[in-house]
């Protein structure tokens, strides 16, 4: 009997590398947890984007129902640099949140830009304090708020007025699924 009991751990290893394999194949990368952000970004990044990390934004109007987004971050000063540069489209549910160390009133632009984005600028206590709507593609002017802020999200334009968006609307930031 002792000279079979070592199968077992075998099958078990066996079984867990067929299940790895298949992840790998169906999806290209090594599963790390349902709903987890790097299948959110195999999945749900829009075409062209960068390889960013992956998060949901919920956007709470005041009158009106929750907006649940799905946003690449932008963390460093590379990647708020980079933006959505190039980006020929950008879906309603999408957007990219960028995140700064301390408040602020850091210009936005719309350099290589090719499609007009609503930006909104939100504070540390995830308030949205000032909305550009409906920005000028490929425009080198400089986007600036009214007032400090901690946060960015820019989203295609329109979407901040079709779903009644003003200052002092509330922001939820979540890593995971909605």
């Amino acid at each position: 009997m002792k000279r079979f009991l070592w199968i077992f751990p075998c099958l078990l290893l066996a079984a867990a590398c067929q299940k790895v394999e298949k992840a790998q194949e169906e999806t290209g990368i090594a599963p790390e947890g349902e709903g987890s952000a790097e299948v959110l970004k195999q999945e749900e990044t829009p075409e062209g984007a960068a390889s960013l990390s992956v998060a949901n934004v919920v956007l709470r109007p005041s009158a009106g129902d929750p907006v649940t987004l799905t946003v690449e971050i932008a963390r460093t000063p590379e990647e708020r640099a980079q933006g959505l540069q190039g980006r020929e489209n950008l879906p309603d549910d999408h957007g990219m949140w960028f995140v700064f160390a301390e408040d602020g009133q850091d210009p936005f632009w719309m350099h290589n830009t090719p499609i007009s984005l609503d930006i909104l600028f939100v504070d540390a206590a995830y308030k949205i304090v000032d909305i550009v709507a409906d920005a000028t593609p490929n425009s080198e002017d400089l986007i600036v708020s009214r007032h400090p802020y901690r946060f960015a999200l820019e989203l295609a334009a329109g979407v901040s007025a079709r779903h009644g968006l003003h200052a002092g609307d509330a922001v939820e930031f979540r890593l995971g699924p909605p």
